[in-house]
């Protein structure tokens, strides 16, 4: 019973999104959620690069992050499906990027420390959590464009 009233709630929550695409506030929207986590993800990046890197790197780095990230962005809360599609391929690479340089430190250290494993772990639930994100606001938009047609 409670499965199902919990299916009722996403679905109606989900239509909500639809029904008031403009009228709702950017929290409330999945793009708008989508965007939050592009640009909180931009700032992390730059505050990092900023305190662990030398100048060019830091340099490349907020270019890299506000020409991709950033312009992706924009054109999410523009309800582009194409940016969606884009940001979900770039955030997948990047994460495997990550995962793949933490794991090359693993074999190359031989030692598996707990705390390490534990942020890896953290990480992966933060990219399922985000890519959810991103695959909802692609799903309003498609429901969006067929209910224009």
């Amino acid at each position: 019973m409670k499965n199902i009233n919990q299916q009722q709630i996403q679905k109606n929550l989900f239509q909500k999104q639809i029904d008031e695409y403009d009228k709702l506030k950017l929290s409330q929207t999945y793009r708008g959620k989508s965007q939050i986590i592009l640009w909180v993800s931009i700032i992390i990046v730059i505050i990092g690069t900023l305190l662990t890197s030398n100048p060019i790197t830091i340099l490349v780095t907020i270019f890299w992050q506000l020409i991709s990230f950033g312009l992706l962005s924009i054109y999410i809360g523009k309800g582009k499906k194409w940016a969606i599609i884009i940001t979900q391929i770039l955030w997948t690479f990047c994460a495997i990027r990550e995962m793949s340089a933490y794991l090359s430190g693993i074999q190359q250290q031989r030692d598996v420390v707990g705390g390490d494993l534990i942020s890896l772990l953290i990480g992966f639930v933060i990219y399922l959590f985000t890519m959810r994100i991103f695959i909802l606001t692609l799903k309003v938009e498609n429901k969006r464009s067929l209910n224009k047609n």
